[in-house]
C-alpha cells in the first residue's frame, strides 16, 4: 500500500514551505490559503483511487503467487509422472 500509505502518514502537501518571512508573510498566508484547501480536497479525492491502485497491485502479486504454486505443482507431477509413479500416488503425496 505504498501510495495510500505516503497520503496517509507522509506530508504531501507542506504549505507553509510557500509562506515568506518578513512584511509579507500575511500576504502569502492569505494566498496561500485558497491553494491549501483546493489541494487537500484534491488529496481526499486521491485516495479512493490509491486504495484501488494498491488493491490492483496486491490482485497481481496474489495472482503471481498462484500462478508460481501451479507451476511447482505442474513440475512436480511431471517428475513424479516421470519416475513411475500414478497419478494416484501424486494425490497422496501432496497431502502428506
Amino acid at each position: 500500500m505504498r501510495y495510500t500509505n505516503y497520503i496517509l502518514n507522509g506530508r504531501p502537501l507542506q504549505p507553509e514551505t510557500f509562506i515568506a518571512e518578513g512584511r509579507m508573510k500575511a500576504v502569502t498566508t492569505v494566498a496561500v490559503m485558497p491553494a491549501a484547501i483546493v489541494g487537500v480536497v484534491f488529496v481526499a479525492c486521491m485516495i479512493p483511487a490509491c486504495v484501488v491502485i494498491d488493491g490492483g497491485r496486491l490482485l497481481k502479486l496474489r495472482y503471481y503467487q498462484y500462478q508460481k504454486a501451479q507451476r511447482m505443482e505442474r513440475y512436480y507431477k511431471s517428475v513424479m509422472i516421470s519416475l513411475g509413479h500414478k497419478e494416484s500416488e501424486w494425490i497422496m503425496l501432496k497431502a502428506a
